[in-house]
């Protein structure tokens, strides 16, 4: 999953990779809730988080977001942040 990024400003584009069909097209989910770059992420209990990064006023955050596949949506976790902007 390629998750927001920079194209001389922040983005909060989002698509999804295949690794092991290289030549499929990318798979489009909703965008991120908000601008991000140089965010960190993961997969937990088969949701996408990404968690930290600098928004769009490149203020480091400690919020982490939350893809839920079902609703299509991206939220910002109520109960995870990290102890640190990075």
């Amino acid at each position: 999953m390629m998750v927001a990024g920079y194209t001389n400003q922040a983005i909060n584009d989002v698509e999804v990779l295949d690794l092991n069909s290289p030549n499929t097209t990318c798979l489009k989910p909703a965008n991120m809730a908000t601008t991000l770059t140089d965010g960190v992420g993961t997969y937990i209990d088969e949701n996408a988080m990404v968690c930290g990064g600098s928004t769009s006023t490149a203020a480091a955050t400690t919020d982490c977001y939350t893809y839920n596949a079902q609703a299509d949506s991206w939220s910002r976790s109520l109960t995870v942040k990290l102890n640190q902007a990075r």
